[in-house]
This record gives structure tokens, sequence and C-alpha cells, in this order.
């Protein structure tokens, strides 16, 4: 998977946490990948994604 997108840090994710709790949103996404993902996994087959999950995630 960190082959198609770089990782982020932890203090990246808990800055982006951090103000969207501002902000008052009840979810929020860190990066364009994470967004794709939680978007096909609802759109598609179950059998699907876990294939596609399978092959990200090795």
């Amino acid at each position: 998977m960190f082959t198609f997108f770089k990782p982020a840090t932890a203090k990246e994710v808990a800055e982006a946490g951090y103000k969207a709790l501002m902000q008052r949103k009840v979810l929020r996404y860190y990066g364009i990948s994470t967004k794709i993902m939680n978007i096909a996994a609802r759109i598609l087959p179950r059998n699907m994604a876990r294939k596609f999950a399978g092959k990200i995630n090795g």
C-alpha cells in the first residue's frame, strides 16, 4: 500500500483530527487515499472489497 501512497505521520493525523474536533466535525478522513478507500468500501460488494483490501495490504 505504501508504494502507492505516502504514509502519514501520527502528528499529521492528530493535528487534522484536532482541527476537525475544533470545527465540531463528526467525521474526518485524512488524505485522499483514505477517503477513496472508504467510498469504495461502501459502493463495492463485500467480496470485491475484501479482495481489493487483500491486494492493498499484501
